[in-house]
């Protein structure tokens, strides 16, 4: 999945690890490349991002 840097997506179907939920509203930072998700107070270094994590739906909104 690509996400645009700097974009708001709402989940529409949560990950595999059940880090990223549905209706969570996440966004890629364009400086450092990390998955930002607010809810849960946290975010996902592009190391962090394996399969599992990314294998969530969303749409970009």
């Amino acid at each position: 999945m690509t996400l645009e840097p700097d974009k708001v997506y709402k989940v529409t179907k949560g990950n595999t690890d059940r880090s990223i939920l549905t209706g969570d509203l996440i966004f890629v930072d364009g400086k450092s490349g990390a998955l930002v998700v607010p809810a849960g107070k946290g975010w996902l270094e592009k190391d962090e991002q394996t399969q599992s994590v990314m294998d969530f739906e969303c749409i970009r909104i």
